[in-house]
């Protein structure tokens, strides 16, 4: 039950509010059933939480749909490749508070406890109404200037979590791509060339991502059971 008890602190944390659960189960009465259930909803309502915080920002953390990039810079201090440049002016990112949780199931057999969350977003949308973009790649420049819009369509994450008292918690993340629909203007300062970019670049990365998907997926992983191994400790008595 400790994976319960933390997500019951961060409910409360995001919500900046107690949480109160109403004592009408005896605990003679418990079943693991009723114990999933109860999970499920608390990890829906924390859903919603970070929904609310999306959408309308805290005392400490600004309005994230819209999020908004005034100026973003990026050279090849960054980037590997000598005299490369990205820059991105008046950026946005739409649609991250209009998640769909398509489902949440959690299932508990003796001592280990296995949740599921599916969700995915109808639309993302980044778009700028100015880049100035130069790549050196593999003896040829990619450059221009202009706007862009990119739309991914029905991003979808496939959360897993895997919570045993022997041996702690572990995660698995699966990432997938609907469609990837990019309208870059403004590509080597021609228009006809960057519509031949955009659809290049459309079969592209929804190629990349299908032949990468398991690399993609696997790095996602590493990444969340590093950051629970190093915020559980913390959390759980």
């Amino acid at each position: 039950m400790k994976t319960f008890y933390c997500l019951l602190f961060m409910l409360c944390y995001v919500k900046g509010v107690p949480v109160h659960v109403e004592n009408t189960i005896s605990q003679n009465e418990v079943t693991p059933l009723a114990s999933s259930r109860v999970l499920e909803g608390v990890i829906r309502e924390i859903l919603e939480s970070v929904r609310d915080v999306i959408l309308n920002g805290n005392e400490e953390i600004p309005v994230l749909d819209p999020l908004v990039v005034d100026h973003l810079h990026l050279d090849d201090e960054t980037i590997p490749l000598p005299g490369a440049h990205v820059t991105i002016n008046d950026g946005t990112v739409k649609n991250l508070g209009q998640f769909v949780i398509d489902d949440v199931s959690v299932n508990t057999v003796v001592v280990v406890t296995n949740i599921a969350i599916v969700g995915h977003i109808p639309v993302l949308e980044i778009e700028a109404v100015n880049y100035d973009l130069f790549l050196p790649v593999m003896g040829y420049t990619i450059f221009g200037t202009g706007d862009f819009n990119i739309k991914l369509i029905e991003p979808k994450l496939d959360l897993f979590v895997r919570y045993s008292v022997s041996s702690g918690t572990t995660a698995e993340v699966k990432v997938s791509l609907g469609a990837f629909e990019p309208q870059i203007n403004g590509l080597f300062n021609d228009q006809a060339a960057s519509d031949f970019v955009n659809l290049f670049l459309k079969l592209l990365v929804e190629d990349l991502l299908e032949v990468y998907e398991d690399d993609i997926n696997t790095f996602l992983s590493d990444l969340l059971n590093e950051v629970l191994d190093n915020a559980l400790p913390g959390l759980l008595p």
